[in-house]
């Protein structure tokens, strides 16, 4: 009869469904990216108008803490400077133009709490590729980084440089601008 009581203590310990139960799981950071990639399938460029993935607040929840202070901090710092800064182009599209059928999404599993994920697509009849960084942060994936394959180029890195050059202009502005 002991026994009952002390089992049922056990299972109250168990997460249930409503809470965190699954945790990171891959089908969880491929829902994450299929989301984030919706809005560029099958139309062109200038047909769709894909969340501001630097300034539209809901958006910037699909990054981890420190990546959203920086995307921040860079559109503060282009307000500030009335100009763009370096960024220039669609990160996830992987440039200004596109034209996405289709994407194909591999979610890699690091430790429990990480994962690398490539987003496959061809674009304009050209294959390409997003590789992201991924950390399971209050219930759900975000984005730490994110780079492209065929560059030695990461989001956060852009977004740092940036910063640091738009800090410096800032400081010791050139006469006449550039």
């Amino acid at each position: 009869m002991l026994l009952r009581p002390v089992l049922l203590g056990m299972l109250a310990l168990l997460p249930t469904a409503g809470a965190d139960a699954a945790g990171p799981d891959a089908a969880a950071a491929e829902k994450l990216l299929r989301a984030i990639y919706a809005p560029y399938i099958g139309v062109h460029a200038d047909e769709s108008a894909p969340p501001d993935f630097m300034r539209d607040k809901k958006f910037q929840d699909n990054y981890e803490p420190s990546l959203a202070a920086l995307v921040k901090e860079h559109s503060a710092l282009e307000d500030k400077l009335g100009e763009p800064l370096g960024l220039e182009t669609d990160i996830f599209a992987h440039g200004q133009d596109w034209d996405i059928k289709k994407v194909d999404v591999a979610v890699h599993p690091g430790a429990p709490d990480r994962a690398a994920a490539t987003v496959s697509f061809v674009s304009a009849d050209q294959p390409d590729s997003v590789d992201f960084d991924l950390v399971w942060d209050k219930g759900r994936w975000r984005i730490v980084d994110l780079y492209w394959k065929d560059q030695d180029w990461s989001f956060r890195r852009q977004l740092v440089d940036d910063i640091k050059e738009a800090k410096t202009e800032l400081a010791h502005p050139t006469p006449g601008g550039d």
